[in-house]
């Protein structure tokens, strides 16, 4: 009887280290989100890092843009081109020609389409020095019947991987595009659609969204009602913004694909790296 309670106390004893070792590992049962700063804005300051998707069968759409908008980029920009393998990169780089930005390859080994604006949020670091983190939507719509799309979802991770420790990914609950959330240093806009996607699917009502997206975006703790009668918001659509809310001193908003801005000033703020 003393031997079976002994052998019961010791088994009880390593299995509790083993539990602490796994969660040492994964970072306990419960993580809580990530940490992170505010939303990046997209109009303030000079441009220091961004991101591009490149697939080869978008060829012709796209080329001539790129070409012209990396053409007039500064030396001190860094682009990171995310491909789906390296002769796709390298067909970029021979497409685009000589330019004066630094161009660096993300390769994620999957499909992926051309369309780079929403497949994610860039949120400043939380501290000074701190990692920018990609916000990813739920899932992307139709991803179950277009593969390409399936690997959208997964490019939030896959430039967390190529540049870490700079960069972390983050899955949201919330269905979204990045193009849904636009604002410049004091407020951000969000549009209609992201209401219409999340509520009573991901949300009970708009309070919670709303709470949710102040909580994540960095935004303030109350929320205003963009003036627009029913009738204008039905014109607008998913162009018209739902609402909107001043962010404080300096917090910012969506970013197309930017992970990092300079500052007014030229000087490196604290949403770089």
């Amino acid at each position: 009887m003393l031997m079976f309670r002994w052998q019961t106390i010791v088994g009880v004893i390593i299995g509790l280290i083993a539990a602490s070792g796994i969660l040492a590992l994964t970072g306990g049962p419960e993580r809580g989100p990530l940490p992170s700063g505010p939303i990046l804005s997209e109009c303030d300051g000079h441009l220091r890092e961004l991101v591009l998707h490149y697939e080869p069968s978008a060829k012709e759409i796209v080329a001539p843009v790129y070409r012209d908008f990396l053409g007039a980029l500064d030396g001190d920009v860094g682009v990171h081109i995310v491909c789906p393998d390296r002769p796709a990169f390298d067909g970029f780089v021979a497409t685009v020609g000589p330019v004066k930005c630094r161009l660096s390859p993300i390769i994620t080994r999957h499909p992926i389409t051309t369309w780079s604006r929403d497949r994610w949020v860039a949120l400043a670091p939380a501290v000074a020095g701190g990692a920018t983190t990609l916000w990813s939507p739920r899932g992307e719509a139709e991803n179950e019947i277009w593969p390409a799309r399936a690997g959208d979802e997964r490019v939030g991770r896959d430039i967390a991987v190529a540049l870490a420790p700079a960069v972390q990914a983050r899955r949201s609950g919330l269905y979204f595009d990045g193009g849904d959330f636009l604002a410049d240093s004091d407020t951000v806009f969000v549009m209609p659609r992201v209401l219409q996607r999340n509520l009573q699917q991901t949300v009970s009502s708009r309070e919670e969204l709303l709470a949710i997206l102040s909580l994540n975006l960095g935004g303030p703790q109350t929320c205003r009602r963009f003036p627009l009668s029913p009738s204008e918001g039905e014109r607008v659509g998913e162009r018209g913004p739902f609402w909107l809310w001043g962010s404080g001193a300096q917090s910012a908003s969506k970013c197309r694909g930017v992970l990092s801005p300079r500052g007014t000033s030229g000087e490196r703020g604290s949403c770089m790296r």
